[in-house]
C-alpha cells in the first residue's frame, strides 16, 4: 500500500500538532474535517516541533531515495565491464535528474 501522497503540510486551528494532507486518508477517523484540520487528517497530538520534522521528512523522502538509488546505479555501472558507453549516459541522466529533483524538495521543504 502507498502512502499518502504528498505533500504533506501542518494543519491549522489546533492547539496541537496536527499533520495534514489533500489526499482523503479514509482510515484515519477524522480525516475528512478539512474544514477544522486544514486538510485531510494523516496524525495528530504532535509537538509542533515534531510535526514540522515529519512534514519534511515525508515530503523529500521520495526523491532523497530515488538520488540514493540513482547513485547506487551510477557506481555499480561506471567502469563495469559489461557496461556500455549508452548503459554509462543513462545511469548519469537518471544519477543528474535525481540530484535536482533531490535539490528541489530539500528546497521546498526549507532546508536547502
Amino acid at each position: 500500500m502507498e502512502h499518502t501522497k504528498t505533500p504533506w503540510r501542518i494543519g491549522a486551528g489546533t492547539s496541537t500538532g496536527a499533520v495534514v494532507a489533500d489526499e482523503a486518508v479514509p482510515e484515519i477517523g477524522g480525516s475528512d474535517a478539512v474544514a477544522y484540520y486544514g486538510g485531510h487528517l494523516i496524525a495528530e497530538s504532535i509537538a509542533p516541533r515534531n510535526a514540522a520534522f515529519i512534514v519534511r521528512a515525508c515530503n523529500t523522502h521520495d526523491a532523497l531515495l530515488e538520488y540514493f538509488r540513482a547513485g547506487v546505479a551510477l557506481g555499480n555501472t561506471l567502469g563495469h565491464p559489461d557496461a556500455t558507453a549508452a548503459d554509462e549516459n543513462r545511469a548519469e541522466a537518471r544519477y543528474d535528474a535525481a540530484r535536482v529533483a533531490a535539490n528541489a524538495a530539500l528546497r521546498a521543504a526549507g532546508v536547502a
